[in-house]
Order: C-alpha cells, then structure tokens, then sequence
C-alpha cells in the first residue's frame, strides 16, 4: 500500500485507488482527477503522478 501525504491534494484534486486482487506491467491500478483549467488541470496531474510514482 502506498500512503499519499494529504498536503498533495486540495479541494479539486483526487485520486481513486482501484479495488484490483494484482497489479502486473500496464495495468492502470488508479487515477488522478484534477478540476481545473485545463493546462493548470494537466499540469497538476502529472504532478501529483510523478509524487506518486515515487512514493
């Protein structure tokens, strides 16, 4: 399990974790959601990925 600090998110930003038994090569496990202006929203998202994918 991975724990995503708090202070990442605020009130437009979300990320749902899937309820998958595995994980293997490509297989999307969750996703980012980002309300916002689009550039700013994509921006973001790939922000918060990246904090994820590192944790």
């Amino acid at each position: 399990m991975i724990d995503v600090a708090d202070e990442l998110f605020d009130d437009n930003s979300f990320v749902r974790v899937f309820g998958k038994p595995e994980a293997h090569v490509g297989r999307r496990m969750a996703v980012v959601l980002v309300f916002d202006k689009v550039n700013k929203a994509l921006k973001k998202a790939k922000k918060l990925i990246k904090k994820i994918q590192d944790a």
